[in-house]
């Protein structure tokens, strides 16, 4: 999502970016990995579609309404 990374020993240093293209798809494939999508996301312009969030029902009571009560624009849906 246009982040520059790199590691230093233990250390990861991640430098934030803007995106190459706002309004991505992209997939969490666990809990810890969609709810990074899903921060990350807050900060781009543009639609993103997040697949896999069905992870965050694990972890995160609520998620999407607790980021909306902060001001964030979440639009939850079932997809085939």
């Amino acid at each position: 999502m246009g982040a520059e990374m790199h590691s230093d020993g233990p250390v990861l240093h991640i430098t934030p970016g803007r995106a190459a293209r706002p309004g991505q798809t992209v997939r969490g494939n666990d809990l810890r990995a969609a709810a990074t999508l899903v921060l990350a996301a807050l900060g781009i312009d543009g639609e993103t579609i997040i697949q896999g969030v069905e992870h965050l029902g694990r972890g995160y009571a609520d998620l999407a309404g607790q980021l909306t009560s902060l001001g964030a624009s979440i639009d939850q849906r079932a997809t085939s």
